[in-house]
Parts: structure tokens; sequence; C-alpha cells
């Protein structure tokens, strides 16, 4: 048995090997500030090999504090015991910071934090080693990585050891790493809590949202490419991959978004085409501020320039081991069947509310019924532009009536008339306007006829339109 500062006990057991921890496959909290899931799940191959899922995670809401902290661990994969280790790491630096942080009279500032956060990895770590020692065992067979996270809905801390890592959205609509990967010179090396060479991280810009997740995850969409012409282009982060997770939990009309948001990654993470292609154990965690999210600039992504950097990768790797690219092949699939599109209906002929091509989609699949009745009145006139219509058609005609008289009186004037034959001519020249102005009557009533005929058809048509019940699908 080990005991924190706070009293708090943390029981493991004598024969580790004979056990396993807790599995923590799917966790969701809400609170009038705060929207978050985490889900750790047995990756395929460990499932094939018989070995336990060796990846651990946790979220907690600091009622009263208006603070949420998470925490993901990643067992050492050549260590037998890693589970545990990265159960006890995950779980003793949690409640080490939540201790530290209640202890606290008002919201801690960055340099409290930064203590928090280092004082909590020594602390896992000596209870990774009390909980061996206790056990029989040596420490090495427990180690594993450790990320823990500090959100107040602004500012974003992270203590971090190891290959996993932190993705964060700031209000800015700027998406990036907020950690580094700490791995060693071999690829397949890495740095444990036990090494003691964390690192303390603060995103500068105010955070509207972030995911964690360990390398099986991360790797998946959070990419190692070199620069792309120069460009750290997105900081290499496929982001609709992480979208759904935050905006799936700003969903106003459902008090449960997030527990449905981690539905969502459950069956998308255990789906047969997304475990065909990441074998290894499955961890994220998602945590938001709804109001701070829908306030704050939606991130844009280029799904072009994305696959030209796939692109281009690919063509690197196949130079440096001297294999050919066939030309009908298609871009290499970063992210395993992408993400489907989240909790949106299905469409033939209207575009999808979410697509990778579109910058300013929303991932809540919000329905787009009242948006398609809006453009189809916008594509036809309305009787504002038929009586505009009118009014020009009568101006023109009053302008070349103006100018008949203008003209007849020209003439009239003109023409030279015997005193006798005065008048005579006043009698021909008004019958020579009236014949005119009749011409001009009459021509003005067939127009205004056939304007308000044309007028008539238009509204009855809008009207027909109007009455209409928009197409509208649900999804399940």
């Amino acid at each position: 048995m080990n005991m924190n500062q706070s009293g708090r006990t943390g029981i493991y057991p004598q024969d580790l090997l004979q056990s396993l921890p807790p599995r923590q496959e799917g966790k969701w909290a809400r609170n009038s500030k705060f929207s978050a899931f985490a889900v750790s799940l047995q990756g395929s191959s460990h499932v094939q090999k018989g070995i336990p899922c060796q990846d651990y995670s946790d979220i907690r809401i600091l009622d009263g504090c208006g603070i949420i902290i998470g925490g993901i661990a990643d067992g050492v994969g050549s260590c037998p015991l890693s589970h545990w280790g990265a159960y006890i790491a995950v779980n003793e630096a949690l409640n080490y910071v939540e201790d530290k942080i209640r202890g606290y009279e008002r919201a801690p500032g960055e340099p409290e934090i930064n203590q928090i956060l280092n004082d909590a990895f020594r602390y896992a770590e000596d209870m990774v080693a009390g909980a061996a020692d206790a056990a029989g065992q040596a420490v090495h067979n427990l180690q594993s990585t450790l990320t823990v996270a500090v959100y107040d809905g602004s500012n974003l801390y992270c203590c971090h050891v190891g290959d996993d890592g932190v993705v964060a959205q700031q209000q800015n609509g700027e998406v990036k790493l907020a950690t580094n990967r700490l791995k060693g010179e071999e690829a397949s090396s890495v740095y444990p809590l036990q090494t003691g060479n964390w690192e303390v991280t603060k995103i500068r810009n105010a955070v509207a949202g972030f995911v964690m997740a360990t390398d099986g995850v991360l790797d998946a969409f959070a990419l190692m490419y070199p620069d792309y012409d120069n460009i750290n282009y997105f900081n290499r982060i496929y982001y609709p991959f992480m979208e759904p997770a935050l905006y799936g939990m700003t969903d106003k009309t459902a008090a449960d978004a997030a527990r449905k948001t981690l539905e969502f990654y459950q069956k998308y993470l255990k789906s047969e085409g997304y475990r065909a292609k990441v074998t290894d154990d499955l961890t994220l965690v998602a945590v938001t501020a709804p109001a701070v999210l829908e306030k704050s600039v939606h991130p844009k992504f280029d799904a072009e320039t994305w696959n030209n950097i796939e692109r281009e990768n690919e063509r690197k790797k196949a130079v440096a081991l001297g294999y050919t690219i066939p030309q009908s092949q298609s871009v290499p699939e970063t992210v395993p069947n992408r993400v489907p599109e989240y909790l949106t209906v299905e469409r033939t002929s209207r575009s999808p509310a979410y697509s990778t091509g579109d910058p300013a989609r929303r991932s809540s699949g919000r329905l787009l019924a009242e948006e398609d009745k809006v453009k189809k009145k916008r594509s036809r006139k309305s009787p504002g532009d038929h009586i505009f219509l009118l009014f020009a058609v009568l101006v023109t005609l009053i302008v070349v009536l103006i100018a008949a008289i203008a003209v007849l009186g020209f003439l009239y004037f003109k023409k030279p008339f015997k005193t006798g034959d005065t008048e005579t001519s006043d009698k021909i020249v008004s019958e020579e306007m009236t014949e005119e102005l009749i011409a001009t009557i009459e021509e003005t009533v067939k127009l205004e006829k056939m304007i308000k005929a044309t007028d008539s058809n238009a509204v009855m048509e809008t009207d027909e339109e109007q009455t209409k019940e928009p197409q509208t699908e649900y999804s399940e």
C-alpha cells in the first residue's frame, strides 16, 4: 500500500504479474465550462499476442477551481509490467496535481503551475518505484511515458516525457503541437518517466481546446514530415482528424454531447480499417471550453496542399529506398480511412456539411435545408425586381414622348404659314401630335399588361416553391 500527501491511498497488488490494472476504455465529463472525453483501447497487435493494453488515460474537472486536468501514458513495449507503470503514473500524477491546485485560495499562476507539474512527475516516479519494490519487481519493468495537461479555458500547461503529445487549437485559429517528441537516436527508442528528462511547456496564445494522444494515434495525424517548400505546413497536423473531437462537444442541443463524441471515436478507433493500419494501443483525450471554441477562429485546412505533401514525402522515400511509385498509385492515406463525417446525414445531391475541401466547414453536422431554401429564393426575381423594370420602361417612354413633342414643336415654328392659314396649321399640328400621343399611350398600356402578366407568373412560381417542405434527412 502506498499513500500520497493528501492521505489518499493507492493500493496495488503484491503480485503485479498475476493481475491487471483497471481499464479505461471510455470516460467523459462536462460542466458549464468544459467538455472532455478520454479513451484507451488495446491495439490489434496486442490482442493477437495476448499483451494487455499498455496505455492509460484519465480526465478530471476540478469544480470550484475553473480548471480541468488530463493525463496519458504509454508503457514501454519491452517492459513486462509497463501497463502497471502507465496506470500508476497517470493516477498518481493527477492525484498530486489535483491536491495541490485545490490547496490554493486563488487560481495558481504560471510559476506555481510549473512547480506543481515538476513535483507531480517526481512524485509519480516515486510511486511507481514504490509499487515495484512492494511487488519485488525491478523498476525497469514498469517504465512508461507520461504527459499531463492543465487547462483553465485559456492557458494550457503541459508536462511531458516520451513520444506521446498534445496538439492545441488556439483561439486565433492556429493548430500546433504543444509538446516535443522526446525520443532517442533510434526510431524505436523513447525517453520514459524514469529518465527524469521531462519538459514543462505553455502555449503562449490563448487556447480554445486540445487533444492528447499516445504514439499509436499521434503518429497517424501529427506527421514527422520535413518542411514542404520551406514551410512547416499546418505544423504537420491533419486537422480533420481532431476537428470532430472538439466541435462535436459544442452541440448545445445535446446535454450529453461529450458522451456522443466519445462514442463516435470509440467506434472509429475500433473500426477494421483503422486497426488494420494502426496496430498499437490507442489513446485519445479531447478537452475544450465550448463557449470559448465557438467564439474562436475556425482553422483553415487545405486538403490539396496536404495531399501534395504526402506525394512529395512518398517520392523522397522511394528515391531513398530505391523503388518506383506506379503512376496510377493513389495518394497514401495518412489517417487510415480518414475520419468519417461526424453526426451528419448521408447526402447525394448536396455538398456535405463536413468536407475536407471546405475551410469553413462545421463538424457538428448542421443541416443545410434552410440554406438551400434561401438560395432558391435568391435565384429567382422578386416582385421588387419587376416593379423596378416597369419604372424603367415608363421613364424611357416619357423621355421618348418629350423628344417627339420637341421635334414637332421645332417643325411647327420653322414651317412658314400664311396669316390666314394659322388656324388651319394649328389644327393640322394638333392632329399630328394627337395621333403620336395615342400611339404612345397604346404602346405603354401594352407594355404594362405584359409586365403585370410576367410579374404575376413570377409571384405564383415563388409561392409554389415556398409551399414545398425542405427534404431534410436525419442521422441516427
